[in-house]
C-alpha cells in the first residue's frame, strides 16, 4: 500500500467526529487472523485518544451477528468456541471450526442455517465428506449434497417466531406469517439434545 494512501486515510481519521472501520474476512481469515483484528482494534484505541471511533464486522449471511451476540452473553467469547474441557475455551487458529477439520480432528458435524460446503475452504470440505455430518436448515445448498441427515427447518420471521440481529448488534423480533409442518431449529435441537441425554442414561 502507497505510503500517500495510509497518510490520507490518518488524515480522514484525525478530521471525523465519529468513524466507523468496516472489517471483513480479508481481517479475520488471512495469515495471522485474529492478530490482524489486535492490530484494528489497536488503531481504534489510538484514535479514540482525540476522536469517537468504533470497529464493526461486515456480516456475510442473515443472523450471523445473532449467533455472535448470543455465544458472547452465553459462554463470554462470540466464536470458535471449545467446550471439550467443561468449559468455554476460546483461541482462534486453534479451536475454530475449519481449524480443528484443516486437522482433521472431527468424527462428526452438525450445521444449522449455514452452508460450509459453499464457504469453507477446500480441505475442510474434503474432511467434511469423510465424516457423519448433520444439516438443520430451512433451505437446501450444497452442504445439503453431503450431508448424510437432512432436517428441514421452520424459516424464522416467515414460519416461526424468532429474533434476529442487525449487523449493529440490534435485536429483532420477527412473528410468524404463515403455518408450517415443520418445527423451528431451536426445537429440533432441544429434541436432538433431550434424545442425546436420554441415550447417554440422563447424563
Amino acid at each position: 500500500m502507497p505510503k500517500e494512501t495510509v497518510i490520507a486515510a490518518a488524515e480522514m481519521f484525525k478530521a471525523s467526529k465519529f468513524a466507523i472501520i468496516y472489517f471483513g474476512m480479508g481481517v479475520t481469515q488471512t495469515r495471522a487472523r485474529y492478530k490482524n483484528g489486535d492490530n484494528v482494534s489497536s488503531l481504534v484505541s489510538d484514535l479514540n485518544q482525540t476522536n469517537k471511533v468504533v470497529m464493526m464486522p461486515m456480516r456475510g449471511h442473515y443472523n450471523v451477528t445473532g449467533f455472535g451476540q448470543v455465544a458472547a452473553w452465553e459462554a463470554g467469547f462470540p466464536m470458535a468456541l471449545d467446550f471439550a474441557r467443561g468449559y468455554a475455551y476460546y483461541n482462534p487458529g486453534e479451536t475454530g471450526t475449519n481449524d480443528i477439520l484443516m486437522r482433521k480432528e472431527a468424527d462428526a458435524f452438525i450445521t444449522g442455517a449455514a452452508d460450509p460446503g459453499a464457504h469453507f475452504p477446500q480441505e475442510s470440505v474434503k474432511h467434511l465428506f469423510k465424516i457423519p455430518a448433520i444439516q438443520v436448515d430451512g433451505y437446501a445448498n450444497p452442504t445439503t449434497e453431503f450431508s448424510d441427515v437432512v432436517i428441514p427447518a421452520a424459516i424464522a420471521g416467515v414460519e416461526c417466531e424468532g429474533t434476529a440481529y442487525r449487523m449493529d448488534c440490534q435485536p429483532i423480533r420477527m412473528k410468524k406469517l404463515i403455518d408450517t409442518t415443520f418445527k423451528s431449529d431451536e426445537e429440533i435441537l432441544t429434541d436432538l439434545i433431550n434424545k442425546v441425554r436420554e441415550l447417554k442414561g440422563g447424563a
